[in-house]
């Protein structure tokens, strides 16, 4: 059980940061930069 729950936990905080980088491409392309570099 307590796996289980680890796990959803994980699951929505990959969703919130999916959905907050969707939201801010400003940072993507900065972050693309700073891989070129």
């Amino acid at each position: 059980m307590y796996k289980v729950t680890q796990l959803k936990r994980y699951g929505f905080c990959f969703t919130k940061v999916s959905i907050f980088f969707k939201r801010n491409d400003f940072w993507i392309k900065h972050l693309k930069f700073f891989v070129k570099v």
